[in-house]
């Protein structure tokens, strides 16, 4: 299959009516999903107040979130490959995308092993339980983007599923946005 599928037909009435509804499912998905990480900046400051462990390393915690920023703007350019329906460009965006997220989570739980910090206490119990959180909506995004990755590579992208393809890394750069305004919740303020 072409790695340029373009639609040269417009979609009719219920085709239309039913992208319609993703994106507006999309769109209360993403304002729903908010809830969580404002509980968690609730929960940090319920918790520590404004105490900053100085066991976190800002140089490490820096490095992971420009990891995530990258990913993010990868995530961007693989929403425009997928606009093209250009396929093969969607797909290495979707690769590139998982690998920076991988090891910007990997030096992340560097944190952990490298940098003691005291997580039975009150800013730590917080800090664990948002990155425990963060994981999970990580992982749940991997998948989302796995899936738009062998649905370009295999299929090709046309009217059928390239908004779920784009969802996908939607989704992601929505958790990179949340990454950094955890970021300087927990390691600035």
């Amino acid at each position: 299959m072409s790695s340029h599928v373009k639609s040269s037909r417009t979609l009719n009435a219920e085709e239309r009516m039913a992208l319609n509804t993703s994106r507006g499912g999309f769109t209360i998905l993403i304002a729903s999903q908010i809830v969580p990480f404002v509980m968690l900046v609730n929960l940090r400051y319920i918790l520590s107040g404004s105490y900053v462990s100085s066991g976190l390393d800002q140089a490490t915690g820096a490095v992971f979130t420009i990891l995530f920023i990258i990913s993010a703007i990868t995530a961007y350019a693989g929403i425009q490959a997928t606009n093209r329906s250009d396929s093969k460009a969607s797909a290495r965006m979707s690769v590139l995308t998982m690998v920076l997220g991988w090891i910007a989570v990997i030096m992340m739980s560097y944190q952990f092993w490298m940098h003691a910090f005291q997580t039975d206490g009150r800013f730590g119990e917080g800090y664990l339980v948002t990155i425990g959180a963060f994981v999970i909506y990580f992982i749940a995004s991997l998948v989302g983007l796995l899936s738009g990755k062998m649905r370009a590579s295999r299929v090709g992208i046309d009217d059928s599923n390239r908004f779920s393809i784009g969802a996908s890394f939607k989704f992601w750069i929505f958790l990179q946005l949340m990454w950094v305004v955890l970021y300087v919740v927990y390691y600035f303020i």
